[in-house]
C-alpha cells in the first residue's frame, strides 16, 4: 500500500514539474496507469512497456545462484519476479515472443 501511495505522489510532483508525459521502461505500473487514466490519482499519461524481457545469465536475471528456476513460457524464470510482474527472464525466438505477447496481453502499449 505504501509504494501504491507513494507512486501516485510520484506522478502528480511530475506532472506539477511540467511533466505531461512517461514512456514507462519496464516495471510493474499497471495500476498506477489505470489510476491515472480513471482520474483517481493526479498525474501524468504513462506508456507501458511491462516486464523487463532479458535472458539467462543477463542484467535482467537477477536469481542467485541458490535460487531455484522454475519453468514458464518453457524457460527458466525466478518465480517472485514472475508473479510481480518486473521481469521474464528468456531464452531464444519463440520464448521472446511469448513474453512479449504478455506484456501486450496485460496492457502494455510500446515494448
Amino acid at each position: 500500500m505504501y509504494s501504491a501511495i507513494r507512486a501516485g505522489k510520484s506522478a502528480e510532483r511530475f506532472l506539477m514539474m511540467g511533466f505531461t508525459t512517461v514512456g514507462n521502461m519496464g516495471w510493474p505500473v499497471y495500476g498506477l496507469k489505470r489510476a491515472v487514466d480513471e482520474g483517481m490519482v493526479i498525474g501524468l499519461r504513462i506508456y507501458l512497456s511491462g516486464a523487463y524481457i532479458s535472458q539467462t545469465s543477463s542484467q535482467g536475471d537477477m536469481r542467485s545462484t541458490n535460487q531455484p528456476s522454475v519453468a514458464l513460457f518453457g524457460s527458466q524464470m525466478h518465480l517472485s519476479d514472475a508473479v510481480l510482474g518486473w521481469s521474464f527472464v528468456v531464452d531464444g525466438v519463440p520464448e521472446v515472443l511469448k513474453a512479449s505477447r504478455e506484456n501486450l496481453r496485460k496492457s502494455a502499449i510500446q515494448l
